[in-house]
């Protein structure tokens, strides 16, 4: 069985926070986890932040993200495309520069 979750009446059209995936969340567990289906027809925009929080979500529960238009679809690729990409720390020696004022500051950038 499917629950449809209305993005839009839960949350509005513009979602700007991480935690505010977290009432989606809630939603699917008090559905005992039962696949859900995302609907995000008229969300207008959403954060980097909360489509990590809801890719991640949709990731644990098997749910899925429909009807995404405009900025919010663009904002899904992104972060989407983004995750499926490991990440790669550089280990290196960094050479820290001690700056006592400005004239210190403005010596260093002259030499570039």
């Amino acid at each position: 069985m499917e629950k449809n979750i209305k993005v839009l009446d839960l949350l509005g059209p513009d979602i700007r926070y991480r935690s505010n995936a977290g009432a989606i969340e809630k939603i699917i567990k008090e559905s005992d986890n039962a696949k859900c289906v995302i609907d995000m027809e008229g969300v207008e925009f959403i954060s980097r932040s909360f489509a990590d929080e809801l890719l991640e979500i949709c990731k644990k529960s098997f749910s899925v993200i429909v009807n995404t238009h405009g900025v919010a679809d663009t904002i899904i690729k992104i972060v989407s495309k983004s995750r499926s990409k490991s990440r790669v720390k550089h280990k290196g020696a960094v050479k820290v520069i001690k700056l006592h004022d400005m004239a210190s500051l403005d010596l260093y950038f002259s030499t570039f």
